[in-house]
């Protein structure tokens, strides 16, 4: 059998320097933690793994109902809601998303081609693929 190659050094006492004091286990573990070698490397990763849609080309047909149903909205449903579903471009990478959102029209602005919501939200024309009239149980 082999002898133990540290029987001669095992049972002595531990070397303590005088000038520098033995540091706590709570210090000595953080110069073993982990640390991330590529600054925002995680995050790139999230950002590639995040998915998009791509933007719905509507129909002639398509558009035009769209255009008849706003122009209803803005002249004779005035102060009444309606439920928005558009197209926005993700600011990061190519696609983007569908909102759904409601609201009342506050103004369209022809030079912009957008209808701005009474809550400030701001949709651009050629991005909406839907409008639904909501009903008013008054």
């Amino acid at each position: 059998m082999k002898e133990n190659p540290y029987l001669d050094i095992i049972d002595l006492e531990h070397p303590t320097s005088k000038k520098h004091p033995r540091m706590p286990a709570l210090m000595r573990a953080a110069q073993f933690s982990p640390f991330s070698a590529l600054i925002g490397y995680e995050e790139e990763i999230d950002e590639a793994g995040r998915l998009t849609e791509e933007k719905i080309n509507l129909s002639e047909d398509e558009r035009i109902e769209l255009d008849g149903k706003l122009k209803k909205l803005m002249c004779e449903n005035t102060g009444k809601e309606a439920c928005f579903t558009y197209f926005k471009e993700d600011e990061k990478k190519e696609g983007g998303r569908y909102i759904t959102t409601q609201g009342i029209i506050k103004k369209l602005d022809g030079y912009e081609n957008a209808i701005i919501l009474s809550d400030g939200t701001k949709i651009n024309l050629e991005d909406i693929i839907e409008i639904d009239f909501i009903q008013n149980s008054t």
